[in-house]
């Protein structure tokens, strides 16, 4: 039987991944040519960040149950994130991307495929709460902390935070720098949780009809987000280049 598909998840990627491509855009107005921006690098643009990779990990776990073969799925998008690391190193180290969301998403795809089976006879409302409490508090742990709602509950040994690979899981050397930085922790608890929110609402026919709805200019950019973020940024440079000899 023929694999059903649920249109609706290809246009919401679509629309997490324009708002990002409009969102760098953005940022190498600022940081390139110099135009100050104020509300970019405010609030409202820290908000708008946020949205954008939330929806993004979210969605992404969301979809972990609806592909097959996630742990190579997993180690092709490790790959893109790694392949933008070494391009960002040698060509932009000023901004170099260490660490990113791509880097991050495979990981979890990995990650969550080896423990796929545990995670099934887990309840998902419980799933889902559980994954809510570890994120908040773990969400400063890179600054040293678990905490609640921006209160410090107890410091960290700081023997933790030191080189890469703790850097990589949220332990953040005081020496790292990358310009996209998402760490395996808190993120993967935000990942997992969309895992879990896919096992709670699937279940429910409405909920899988409202997904088969149809945004037909909206899907090619969801089904070719991959394509699509590991060239925004190259094409957006070449705009801007052309732009400042012009």
């Amino acid at each position: 039987m023929e694999k059903k598909r649920y249109y609706l998840i290809d246009s919401l990627r679509a629309v997490a991944i324009i708002n990002m491509v409009l969102y760098h855009a953005l940022w190498d107005i600022v940081n390139i040519i110099g135009i100050n921006i104020p509300w970019y690098s405010g609030s409202i643009g820290h908000i708008w960040q946020q949205s954008i990779c939330r929806s993004f990990i979210v969605i992404s776990g969301f979809c972990f149950c609806m592909s097959r073969n996630n742990f190579r799925r997993g180690i092709i998008v490790f790959s893109a994130g790694v392949l933008i690391s070494i391009v960002t190193a040698i060509f932009m180290p000023q901004t170099r991307i260490l660490f990113g969301i791509l880097t991050f998403i495979g990981s979890s795809m990995i990650f969550t495929a080896l423990i796929d089976s545990k995670l099934k006879k887990i309840n998902s409302l419980i799933g889902i709460i559980i994954c809510v409490i570890l994120f908040a508090l773990t969400y400063d742990i890179r600054h040293g902390y678990i905490s609640i709602a921006g209160h410090n509950i107890f410091r960290l040994p700081q023997l933790l935070y030191s080189g890469y690979f703790m850097t990589y899981l949220g332990f953040t050397d005081k020496h790292f720098y990358s310009g996209d930085y998402f760490p395996v922790i808190p993120w993967l608890f935000m990942y997992i949780g969309g895992y879990f929110l896919n096992k709670l609402v699937m279940k429910y026919e409405k909920v899988t009809d409202f997904l088969e709805k149809r945004c037909r200019f909206l899907e090619p950019a969801g089904r070719n987000s991959l394509l699509i973020y590991m060239l925004h940024q190259p094409v957006i440079y070449v705009i801007i280049l052309a732009v400042q000899k012009s």
